[in-house]
């Protein structure tokens, strides 16, 4: 069914109109309510797909429709407005009407899709079909688009400037600190207002964490093309956040952001997470190491200004507290899990389940798979073989093996394997895969996984990204490499 271009009726503008001109003159508070608008909206859209398909029950939408709103509500209090706004299901009841009047009293499967596209171009903004639908919506009203000219005016003016690394190291070099230039200059410019600067941590920290995925992942030269498709995602999820109208963040934080130099600064933490992976460390403490010279140059950056004490308060929000302590040791396996919450795509109507309580047969691996130069080296001498067999397919290792897969390699706690068995073992998502069968000492950090399709609920509304892989610098074991440089020899 197409567009039917139809302006909603009288009744389903009431709330939407009432409510914004109530708040008017408070402009993160009319921000707090169209974002709370749209959830709801959103969430009748589902609910409706979902009493076609039997597979949610109709009190768990509710229940989340009423949480979100009472969230928005309690953030006015004790604005004596919060008395006169509606319930959550009298807006819940509105938003079946907002949604009818666009695409009819029957919604088909394309109705849905059409509701819940992305990436729709709006006055230089890309915006989700639903938010354009109520801004829309509000320039019906005269009060309420004088308000959307003032939403439009101050947007951030996102600046994508060029990721030249050698710049970001002279800066830092000509600063003579172990910081983060833009980062630097952000705190300079938010540096009295604590909750600025939590966001500010909660921007910068999942660009630290995809230079360590990346890093930890990749396994060939470090070349400017290999990237670059890397560099643009990264730079597309910030630009989205900064212009985003509906935003939790405070338009000025946005404003300073924009500023901020995407592609080099990713750059420069993709060097320094190189760097790190290439030491004589064991990779598995990557994550800590970065995210550790991170908070360092946090706290750098926080002395020149006196607000370390705001930049404590940004980490413990973060769960980045552990380090507090600059010189602790690195946990192996450790990654921050609030910022890998953030990378991880949604499925749309799983947020309830809980994954711990399902079995693994659930589950599939996710991501480029683990290897094994990065966590153990090739055994050639019989003095420094541990063990005669491999515990893990209880045949016998050779250090005379030319096969790939039966060359023997040692971990970190001194244990051995068949390379092939390691392999296998490593990239399981089983309890225990990235631990050592003989000491249960850790290997690597846990597999990534995500549910098999047949357990992704409405996976037709919400289609996962395809995984990317990208080629970054690390070590590998020369004993397991031929003159070429790929991983050892023929394969029997």
């Amino acid at each position: 069914m197409q567009p039917t271009n139809t302006v909603p009726v009288a009744g389903c503008q009431s709330f939407l109109e009432s409510c914004i001109t109530s708040l008017m003159g408070h402009y993160e508070k009319n921000i707090a309510f169209l974002r709370a608008y749209n959830y709801i909206l959103i969430n009748r859209l589902l609910h409706e797909y979902s009493s076609s398909t039997d597979a949610r029950p109709s009190s768990e939408w509710k229940e989340a429709a009423s949480y979100e709103w009472r969230a928005f509500v309690d953030s006015l209090v004790p604005d004596s407005v919060a008395s006169i706004l509606p319930t959550s299901e009298a807006i819940r009841t509105e938003s079946l009407a907002f949604l009818h009047a666009y695409r009819g009293p029957i919604l088909e499967q394309q109705d849905y899709d059409w509701f819940l596209a992305t990436d729709i171009e709006w006055f230089g903004l890309s915006l989700n079909r639903t938010t354009v639908l109520v801004f829309q919506e509000l320039r019906t009203i005269t009060l309420a688009a004088q308000w959307i000219d003032v939403v439009l005016a101050n947007r951030p003016i996102y600046v994508d400037m060029p990721g030249n690394l050698n710049e970001q190291l002279g800066a830092r070099e000509q600063a003579t600190l172990n910081i983060f230039i833009d980062l630097h200059r952000t705190i300079a410019a938010l540096q009295l207002d604590p909750i600025a600067l939590c966001d500010v941590v909660d921007l910068f920290g999942p660009i630290v964490l995809s230079a360590a995925n990346y890093a930890w992942s990749l396994n060939t030269s470090l070349m400017e093309e290999s990237i670059d498709h890397d560099v643009e995602a990264i730079v597309k999820s910030h630009r989205a956040m900064i212009l985003d109208p509906l935003s939790e963040i405070p338009l000025r934080v946005r404003q300073q952001m924009a500023q901020v130099n995407i592609r080099g600064t990713f750059r420069l933490l993709l060097h320094d997470a190189v760097e790190l992976a290439n030491n004589s460390s064991p990779l598995s403490e990557l994550h800590w190491r970065l995210f550790q010279k991170f908070v360092n140059g946090l706290y750098e950056s926080a002395s020149a200004y006196n607000c370390v004490d705001h930049v404590r308060e940004a980490l413990v929000r973060n769960g980045l507290d552990e380090f507090f302590d600059t010189t602790a040791l690195p946990v192996l396996g450790w990654t921050c899990q609030a910022f890998e919450d953030i990378l991880e795509p949604e499925d749309a109507g799983d947020d309830d389940i809980n994954y711990d309580d399902l079995p693994h047969e659930y589950f599939e691996p996710s991501g480029p798979d683990m290897r094994v130069e990065h966590h153990a080296i090739a055994v050639t001498m019989a003095s420094v073989l541990s063990e005669q067999d491999c515990s893990i397919c209880r045949d016998m290792l050779n250090i005379y093996e030319t096969s790939r897969e039966e060359v023997p390699v040692k971990v970190e706690c001194a244990h051995c394997f068949h390379y092939g068995c390691l392999t296998t073992l490593i990239n399981g998502i089983a309890n225990y895969s990235n631990s050592c069968p003989n000491c249960r000492k850790v290997i690597c950090p846990s597999r990534k996984k995500c549910l098999k399709d047949t357990y992704k609920f409405y996976e037709r509304l919400a289609p996962l990204p395809e995984e990317t892989e990208t080629m970054v610098e690390v070590k590998r074991d020369p004993l397991l490499c031929d003159k070429e440089g790929d991983v050892v020899m023929t394969d029997n």
